[in-house]
């Protein structure tokens, strides 16, 4: 059964080791993710970086939508879309594999040390503090004044025994803060969530604990915000997250995680269009250009990316594939669809025929189909 046409289809969910979705013809979808999605702190705002899989072989992508909303209309967002095809650059704005640990660890001074392990093969650690009630101090009259905490973030490789401080090099969004060794100080004056985040390599690949705790002296101060707590662990891995060896037209979005998306994205479909060879009367030659005409994605199954051995021309009845594109033209006959299910090349191709008031044949040995509509010479009887 297509996930698309059923409730797994109404978001955007990973499928690991499913079928990769063919478009054919023209089809509004909500692609599966290529990776898991993440969350970064970058400055003083929240991104949202995921990467979509739209489909195999070359796909026009157009019209973008969260809900039903083009996407367009909302702030503070970067997309690259790949059209499929094996001249496309690679994505720039999701280059990593990613695996992200959420969760809620109170630091306070009095627990001391809180400690996660990563996932396996990490390049890269990141780690994200938050701060739900914000980061101030009020004065007696009401008025805010900064206020300060000390944190301490360490990390070693599981096995080993010393702990090691972030090394030099390290990327962090603490905008008016401070990172020195281990030392992390966070200085603010919002009474709003703050989340802030480090990012740093690791010396060699591999598994990694990480151990974070509040220096600073908790308080009980009804004038004080400032509890602290521990967001999110990430394992980075320098790899091309999508290990495919055939073309993919896919899409990588960053987007500004604020009450414009309401959390995680989900929704996000698009417009996918076929790019297949398909007859051109006036020229009296296939060219390749998006299509839905039954007899264009008749060949397309025959000789594209998802056949593993394509069809030449001399096993196909190109003549009697032309005939069929004129008649489908005439009398408006298209075929839209997202194949993401198991289906054999004879099953796809008898699909399409259908459409196209059409049934599979073989003429001569070759790859061909019946019209139906009348006939002027019995060729069977």
């Amino acid at each position: 059964e297509s996930p698309s046409l059923f409730i797994e289809g109404s978001r955007n969910v990973a499928r690991p080791f499913e079928v990769v979705p063919s478009i054919l013809g023209y089809y509004r979808f909500r692609p599966p993710l290529g990776a898991s999605t993440v969350t970064e702190v970058l400055g003083d705002s929240n991104r949202l970086r995921m990467l979509l899989v739209a489909g195999l072989g070359e796909l026009e992508l157009s019209n973008w939508e969260i809900g039903n909303t083009p996407i367009e209309n909302f702030d503070d967002y970067t997309m690259e879309v790949r059209s499929g095809t094996v001249l496309d650059s690679p994505l720039t704005l999701y280059t990593n594999q990613t695996k992200q640990d959420e969760f809620s660890i109170a630091l306070t001074q009095v627990t001391g040390w809180q400690q996660r392990t990563s996932d396996l093969n990490a390049d890269e650690l990141s780690v994200d503090l938050t701060f739900p009630r914000g980061i101030v101090n009020f004065d007696t009259s009401g008025n805010r004044t900064p206020r300060t905490v000390v944190l301490e973030v360490e990390y070693r490789k599981v096995g080993d025994v010393p702990w090691l401080s972030i090394p030099a090099g390290f990327t962090s969004t603490l905008g008016v803060s401070a990172v020195s060794g281990s030392t992390v100080t966070i200085t603010g004056a919002k009474s709003v969530a703050v989340r802030h985040g480090i990012r740093w390599k690791t010396p060699t690949r591999g598994q990694y604990e990480v151990q974070v705790r509040r220096t600073t002296s908790d308080t009980t101060s009804t004038r004080i915000f400032d509890l602290s707590y521990w967001a999110t662990l990430r394992t980075i891995t320098d790899e091309d997250p999508i290990q495919f060896s055939l073309p993919l037209a896919k899409a990588a979005l960053d987007i500004r995680a604020t009450d414009q998306i309401n959390g995680l994205l989900e929704e996000l479909s698009v417009l996918a269009k076929s790019v297949v060879p398909d007859w051109d009367t006036g020229s009296g030659t296939w060219v390749s250009r998006v299509s839905n005409n039954p007899a264009s994605l008749f060949r397309h199954i025959l000789q594209g990316p998802g056949k593993a051995t394509p069809v030449p021309d001399s096993e196909i009845d190109i003549t009697q594939l032309q005939t069929w594109h004129e008649f489908c033209v005439t009398n408006g006959f298209t075929f839209n669809m997202v194949r993401d299910f198991n289906a054999s090349v004879t099953d796809t191709l008898a699909d399409i025929a259908s459409a196209g008031r059409a049934g599979l044949d073989s003429v001569d040995g070759k790859w061909s189909v019946v019209i139906d509509q009348p006939m002027s010479i019995t060729s069977t009887h």
